[in-house]
């Protein structure tokens, strides 16, 4: 079952790094970095975590391609996109956010809502809790 519209909209509009914590945390996954390359700067868009075997993202919207373009659907972009794997400390200073532990455990509480059920059901990633 997808995330409600509100809840998607806050993860996707600067609570990105929250909910990506969220799901390293219930997942087990790395996160990752979307990078809009353009000039001489790289500037760190958006984060996520993801599956490079199962070539699966997953975001606020759910399971999706491990394709730039996919993940960065929606987003204003000057450059050309990539993905990197990058650290929370890393991601924390490129967008400048510093995530609450009530904020993680809020987002944490609608991963085990909404997206992991849908993820195990589709088989779709393993799990490493």
């Amino acid at each position: 079952m997808p995330l409600p519209a509100r809840d998607v909209r806050r993860y996707l509009n600067g609570g990105c790094l929250t909910f990506a914590i969220a799901l390293k945390r219930e997942l087990g996954l790395p996160i990752y970095a979307l990078t809009d390359s353009h000039r001489d700067r790289q500037d760190c868009i958006h984060v996520f975590v993801a599956d490079e075997a199962a070539d699966i993202a997953i975001d606020a919207r759910g399971a999706r391609a491990l394709v730039p373009d996919e993940i960065g659907d929606g987003a204003q972009v000057v450059g050309s996109l990539s993905i990197a794997p990058i650290s929370i400390q890393a991601a924390q200073a490129k967008l400048d956010r510093f995530p609450t532990s009530t904020e993680i455990n809020e987002a944490r509480a609608l991963v085990r809502r909404y997206l992991k059920p849908e993820l195990e059901e589709k088989a779709q990633i393993p799990f490493s809790r």
